[in-house]
């Protein structure tokens, strides 16, 4: 019942952006790092929806992300060893999400910032078949991630992903930041530019 609340304000917040139609200019400004979502009405701030962490059960800042070893949507091989060292941005989707589809022109725009980049790895485990990741991959155009299908058993038991989307920040396999919402807005975009800077800066001799 918790879970089917929480969704339900999800859907809330998606509709809210249609309200200036009734009178209300209404819209959000993203969601910042810990998931908790600032609401403005006729740019006045007026309260936070999901008054809690939203970071729900995925593994935990500062573990090891599970290993695993998949088949992405090209066929070619895809594991936990190529994160190794590096710094890894991992999206967790479904088709028809609709969240997902609202955050693609942001992780476009970073996935062609850091293309040059032979130290980052955006991957998207999807939760849908291949043939329908297929389907929205030529009709929307991809987002520069690695598209790797998963099943529902893996997502949920293994990966522990409750919401979609959610986001992880991995530097060496280690989990340093997860959001579970989706990263639309600028700031959500400065807040990756901002954790990729901060890295480098810490490894910079």
């Amino acid at each position: 019942m918790h879970k089917l609340w929480i969704s339900l304000i999800f859907l809330f917040l998606i509709k809210i952006q249609s309200y200036g139609q009734s009178g209300i200019e209404g819209r959000t400004e993203g969601f910042v790092p810990n998931g908790w979502v600032e609401i403005y009405i006729d740019k006045e701030k007026q309260q936070l929806l999901f008054p809690e962490d939203f970071r729900m059960d995925e593994p935990p800042i500062g573990s090891e992300f599970p290993s695993f070893a998949f088949v992405d949507i090209n066929g070619d091989s895809i594991t936990s060893e190529m994160m190794e060292g590096k710094i890894a941005l991992l999206n967790f989707t479904f088709v028809g999400c609709s969240g997902c589809k609202m955050e693609q022109f942001t992780l476009e725009k970073i996935t062609k910032m850091y293309a040059e980049r032979d130290d980052i790895v955006f991957i998207n485990f999807i939760k849908s078949a291949p043939w329908r990741i297929k389907w929205y991959l030529n009709r929307f155009g991809e987002k520069g991630y690695i598209s790797v299908p998963i099943d529902e058993e893996t997502y949920k038991q293994y990966f522990h992903i409750v919401t979609a989307p959610t986001h992880m920040f991995l530097v060496d396999r280690i989990v340093k930041e997860n959001i579970s919402a989706p990263l639309w807005s600028k700031n959500s975009y400065q807040f990756i530019v901002n954790f990729i800077e901060s890295i480098d800066s810490e490894t910079q001799p």
